[in-house]
């Protein structure tokens, strides 16, 4: 038995997702009919829940922004939410949906008010 999260959406970036998985970043995502996408992943129970960044998790932030942006895509839901801190590991980006393409990609300006 594994435990996993799964979670549906209409919106994902398999291009940054690979890109970043490809340097030891996330798993697992399957296309549904209806255009949708299941992702499964394995949960993670060692996460840092203080969220106390280091500077070597702030480095890591850096370069993964910097490779999406050397590859012309942008992380269009960059918040603490989906900077996920697992101990021994270090930062991890989550949440592709609103990944894309450079001045193509946006975040919905109704989607969250935070």
């Amino acid at each position: 038995a594994h435990n996993v999260v799964v979670k549906f959406t209409y919106n994902y970036s398999a291009e940054g997702h690979r890109l970043l998985a490809d340097h030891r970043m996330p798993e697992g995502v399957h296309a549904l009919g209806a255009g949708m996408y299941v992702m499964v992943m394995e949960r993670i129970a060692d996460t840092d829940s203080e969220r106390m960044m280091t500077e070597e998790n702030h480095a890591t932030l850096r370069e993964a922004i910097t490779l999406l942006h050397v590859h012309n895509l942008v992380f269009g839901d960059l918040r603490e939410l989906n900077e996920l801190l697992v101990k021994g590991s270090g930062l991890m980006l989550v949440d592709f949906d609103w990944c894309g393409q450079e001045g193509m990609a946006k975040y919905p300006g109704d989607m969250n008010d935070d």
